[in-house]
């Protein structure tokens, strides 16, 4: 019984002080850890997210028959992305956290914008993001991930690439990984579903 208590006393303390870490991090850690994880995406490392997933991660994307359940299933679905995405710069636009003890939700719009060889920019990918994360053995882990387009708009039948792209079989980016890696063509080409309202690229960096 005194075991027990010395134990309870010597622990005590650092579970005060690792809970008093999670308690400061603020709504600019959780955008910063996203950030981070967007930026080896864009280079064609999809591990930036799958390091800070959760062993129980659901996930959701346009190119889905259903939910995809667990780490083992997000490896074996980004894994094979590596090396195949290319993204010159991207917006994050408004981000926001709403947190709630351990639990913490990231909502924002992502514009993703790749180089022609001509030197032109223009925004290939127009996301709705929600993630989710919570507190697992003291980090913050991505505990669900939903991915959904910008108001989508269909293209005629016509369009080349309308079977990958807007038929739900690949989500926007995948469709330009895909038909860089296979084609030959460059990450970025037109093969994408158009949106309405598309912008000019900013000047801004993201």
């Amino acid at each position: 019984m005194r075991g027990v208590m010395f134990t309870a006393i010597l622990l005590g303390p650092l579970a005060l002080a690792c809970q008093r870490s999670m308690d400061s991090v603020g709504p600019d850690q959780i955008i910063a850890m996203e950030r981070a994880a967007l930026d080896r995406w864009g280079r064609g490392d999809p591990r930036g997210y799958l390091e800070i997933m959760g062993s129980e991660v659901t996930y959701f994307d346009p190119s889905q028959d259903k939910r995809v359940d667990g780490l083992g299933a997000m490896e074996a679905l980004l894994v094979p992305l590596t090396g195949t995405i290319k993204i010159d710069r991207y917006e994050m636009i408004d981000p926001a956290v709403q947190r709630h003890g351990d639990v913490a939700l990231l909502t924002f719009n992502l514009v993703s914008y790749q180089m022609s060889p001509e030197g032109v920019e223009s925004a290939v990918a127009r996301w709705n993001s929600t993630e989710t994360y919570a507190v697992i053995d003291g980090r913050w882990r991505i505990i669900h991930s939903h991915w959904s387009y910008i108001r989508p708009e269909f293209v005629p039948e016509e369009d080349h690439c309308l079977p990958q792209a807007a038929s739900g079989r690949l989500p926007q980016w995948r469709c330009a990984a895909r038909h860089s890696a296979q084609s030959g063509r460059e990450a970025g080409s037109p093969c994408l579903p158009r949106t309405p309202g598309q912008r000019p690229a900013r000047d801004s960096n993201s």
